[in-house]
């Protein structure tokens, strides 16, 4: 019988201890848009795809994915074609720490890829941040982002 009680008092600690530990507040806000033309050569001044601003509720974490379908071209002749793209946060500016490049070769002088990026970032209770889906071109004469969106997923940080 002691051993009953027992077990129900260390299981109700345990679920206690997990419900203090992590509380569970999370939420979205995203961005889509259908065409965007990607004019930039510049880090400094990248192409902003898509922007989302939130504000923390509670001290936690961003989770910002970015994707797109990029659309790169030479100018008629056959080359190599790229783009940097990436997630910069509170920033106009392309974040070297967060960046990718897309880079192909193209017989026809007009190329298509995914673009994908995910970053996760703290955030401390009432901070506003900004996130951007950033790119800029390199060699591609021109470059447009198709169907690209941003989504930032809050999380709640856990609570000791």
């Amino acid at each position: 019988m002691f051993t009953r009680y027992l077990s129900l008092i260390g299981t109700f600690c345990v679920f206690s201890y997990a419900s203090a530990v992590f509380a569970g507040e999370s939420g979205m806000d995203s961005n889509f848009v259908q065409f965007r033309n990607i004019s930039s050569t510049s880090p400094a001044a990248p192409t902003v795809v898509n922007a989302v601003t939130v504000t923390c509720p509670l001290a936690g974490f961003l989770i910002s994915t970015a994707s797109g379908q990029i659309s790169m071209n030479t100018s008629g002749s056959a080359g190599e074609v790229d783009i940097q793209y990436g997630i910069s946060k509170n920033s106009l500016a392309a974040d070297i720490n967060h960046h990718h490049l897309l880079r192909q070769y193209t017989d026809s002088g007009t190329t298509w890829a995914t673009a994908h990026y995910q970053r996760i970032d703290s955030c401390t209770a009432g901070q506003t941040v900004a996130l951007r889906f950033v790119a800029h071109r390199l060699g591609a004469a021109f470059a447009d982002a198709q169907k690209a969106s941003l989504v930032v997923l809050f999380v709640e940080g856990p609570r000791i």
